[in-house]
């Protein structure tokens, strides 16, 4: 049977539109899921980024310190004991003789008997000179020795005492010359592990006060790394990049320093 005609009419155009409709709807379908999977991407990129972000940025390097005021535990004494006289031998001979009133001086402190020794004897001619004050190397007026000595003990106090009475030496007619006495601390590897854990809780004192203010928690710690050792007189507050070790004083100031890197949380 035959259609009407406003049927035939209208069905080519029926047609086309569901071609039109499916080919749009299989075209968007492909962006919309190609969309979907750049939407997708970014949102991993952009979660990746703040992961690396946090894991670089979420930790704290603090840098912690402790002092602790110790009395030395080795003391040494050096200078020499000197004489002159016309011959090699006279001064020679009269050095012997001081360095034995030295030695009889030091036994009222009690030392070790290896405590003190002789380093080395030195002759020293003594050169007349011309008018302007040159030496005339051909004349010898005389020899001077010296004897350079070392006391090295850890009896501190005793050290520390006949420093002081040394003077005792001169009004004998002994001629002692001291360079220095000097004061140490041999067991400071003893000190060291017990100040160093002070210093990383001083650390993560300071780390923990730091982060309250931002709103984080101090976990972990990340890693450590140790500074030098100032070693200072009780009142000094001087430091060095290569550390200080003050023997000029029997009380010292040890100061530890540690970089500690904590993680937040």
């Amino acid at each position: 049977m035959a259609l009407p005609e406003h049927e035939i009419s209208q069905e080519p155009s029926k047609n086309w539109l569901c071609q039109l409709k499916n080919r749009w709807a299989a075209q968007n379908t492909t962006g919309l899921i190609a969309a979907l999977g750049l939407v997708i991407a970014a949102a991993i990129v952009a979660n990746s980024m703040v992961y690396i972000k946090t894991a670089t940025s979420h930790v704290m390097t603090v840098t912690g310190s402790t002092s602790q005021v110790v009395d030395s535990d080795w003391a040494t004494w050096t200078g020499n004991v000197a004489a002159e006289a016309p011959t090699r031998q006279a001064a020679y001979a009269k050095t012997q003789h001081d360095v034995g009133q030295l030695k009889i001086f030091l036994k009222n402190y009690k030392l070790h008997k290896d405590a003190f020794q002789v380093v080395r004897y030195d002759v020293i001619p003594q050169y007349a000179r011309f008018s302007n004050g040159n030496e005339d190397t051909s004349n010898i007026l005389a020899y001077r020795v010296n004897a350079e000595f070392k006391l090295g003990t850890p009896a501190v106090d005793q050290v520390e005492a006949l420093s002081r009475d040394s003077g005792e030496l001169l009004a004998k007619g002994i001629q002692v010359n001291v360079y220095s006495t000097q004061y140490m601390l041999k067991g400071l590897d003893e000190l060291k592990i017990p100040l160093l854990g002070k210093a990383i809780e001083n650390a993560k004192q300071r780390a923990v006060h730091m982060a309250k203010q931002t709103g984080n928690g101090v976990g972990g710690i990340q890693s450590a790394s140790m500074g030098v050792f100032q070693i200072t007189s009780p009142d000094s507050t001087e430091v060095s990049d290569y550390g200080m070790s003050d023997t000029s004083t029997r009380s010292k100031k040890v100061t530890a320093v540690v970089n500690v890197t904590f993680e937040l949380r």
